[in-house]
């Protein structure tokens, strides 16, 4: 039996934070979240291996657990045909399998719906979670991806649609994560003259899809994320061609922030703000309303998925560090050493949109104390190892949080006055943190639970959402 820890933590938020524990293997395990009871919440499910193990909150042992037939490549999860009872759909093989999911092993008899070979078929590995099963006219078909088709198929294995896929489709269908890869002129890791590539991950687009094939939906792009060598760059630039971040959006136009980075002693953040049409193409920064240059002192702290909103305004904030140098001298540098740590401020300014720009003085303004190495290390970039900007005592503002050290978390509170001086929430894990999993809305009232991973756990920070401030 997968068991899991469970510890509650009433802190200086004003709302217990509910840690819970689960077992992990990293580089071997999975983890994701689906509807396993049908009740709108989501579960908590780790794959490792072919076994499958589902933890509900409050619970330190997991609800259910089942071994995936050999060969097992993709699974989805939902109410396959409409019983009441959640399903696993399955590819092993060219078999399509549905499994009921209950806690009793006797219920958990595996079905084969029907059989045809498929892009799957001969996948050699841990089984992993994707979308097998979509929604047309309330019936649930299968969506498998054969050589050179996306078949749509029933539950009994009736063929309702097939859209060519293959090279020589009139259009292209891509499957997994997209990335795009170029040649990189200025060679940065290896020696002159050397070929080097970079590779990007992070991407927006739009599949090539048939028309009228499956209904989808593609989120407006929140932003133009900018490296530190782009940022200096781009204050060289024109305005078009600077990084940007979302500001705030309506029915419209989007308010966006433009930033750069200039050569300034300790670090100067550059911003113009500009209001865009939203009908303007998409990545444009075309519009006929941009504020003036403003400075401000730091360097842009960004978190990849989340933008602060520290006063609960609807317009989200601008986040900056910075910190002193080290005294180039022994002395200095043996000072340094014996201390262990180095502070960096995090320094907040509040979007005021009567006046369309950055307040010029912070919102907020604290000292983070942080490992020496991680500040050596950084060579001037963001030392920091993970940051949080969620809402964790329910009152619509961002809280920042950010790890301390390896195994230390810490969070300052917002409030009406800005973000407090001192952390309202501190935990030291057993293990070294290596990053956020995943933030995600498991119980669908708007607070997010953050789950961070280590070498051998999961730590899911759930916040008290039947806390009302």
């Amino acid at each position: 039996m997968m068991l899991a820890f469970l510890l509650t933590i009433t802190t200086a938020l004003g709302a217990p934070i509910e840690i819970q524990e689960l077992p992990w293997r990293s580089g071997q395990s999975t983890v994701f979240v689906a509807d396993f009871d049908l009740d709108t919440r989501g579960e908590v499910a780790v794959l490792t291996g072919n076994r499958l193990d589902v933890f509900e909150r409050n619970r330190r042992d997991a609800v259910f657990s089942l071994a995936m037939p050999e060969g097992t490549a993709v699974i989805d999860v939902l109410d396959a045909n409409q019983d009441g009872t959640a399903d696993i759909i399955a590819v092993s093989g060219a078999d399509i399998l549905r499994i009921p999911v209950s806690a009793d092993d006797e219920e958990n008899e595996t079905v084969v719906c029907f059989s045809r070979e498929n892009q799957y078929s001969d996948y050699v590995g841990i089984p992993f979670p994707g979308v097998l099963v979509v929604m047309r006219e309330k019936t649930p078909l299968v969506a498998l991806p054969c050589d050179d088709a996306l078949e749509l198929r029933t539950l009994e294995g009736k063929l309702i649609d097939s859209y060519p896929i293959g090279m020589a489709a009139p259009r292209r269908l891509s499957l997994g994560q997209p990335f795009s890869v170029w040649a990189n002129p200025y060679a940065q890791l290896a020696g002159p003259g050397a070929l080097e590539f970079r590779v990007s991950s992070v991407s927006t687009y739009k599949p090539l899809l048939p028309d009228h094939s499956l209904p989808i939906r593609i989120a407006e792009p929140s932003g133009r994320l900018g490296t530190a060598r782009q940022q200096r760059e781009a204050a060289t630039l024109d305005a078009e061609r600077w990084p940007w971040f979302t500001i705030n959006t309506n029915d419209t136009r989007m308010v966006r922030a433009l930033y750069a980075r200039s050569d300034a002693p300790g670090g100067e953040t550059l911003m113009r703000v500009r209001h865009v049409p939203v009908d303007s193409p998409t990545g444009s920064n075309t519009g006929d309303d941009t504020g003036p240059l403003r400075r401000y002192p730091g360097l842009l702290l960004r978190h990849p998925e989340v933008l602060p909103d520290f006063d609960g305004d609807g317009f989200h904030d601008l986040l900056l560090w910075k910190s002193k140098r080290i005294a180039p001298t022994v002395d200095g540098l043996a000072r340094a050493v014996a201390k262990g740590t180095w502070p960096i401020w995090i320094i907040a300014h509040r979007y005021a949109p009567e006046k369309k720009r950055f307040s010029d003085e912070p919102f907020a303004q604290i000292e983070v104390a942080l490992p020496l190495g991680w500040y050596l290390n950084s060579s001037g970039a963001n030392p920091f190892r993970t940051i949080l900007l969620n809402d964790m005592d329910g009152d619509q503002q961002s809280d920042f949080g950010c790890l301390v050290d390896e195994q230390t978390l810490a969070i300052w509170r917002s409030g009406p006055e800005g973000v407090e001086s001192e952390p309202g929430f501190r935990h030291r894990f057993p293990e070294a943190v290596l990053g956020v999993e995943f933030e995600e809305d498991l119980e669908g009232q708007g607070r997010k639970t953050v789950v961070l991973r280590s070498k051998n756990h999961l730590y899911l920070l759930r916040p008290d959402t039947t806390f009302a401030p």
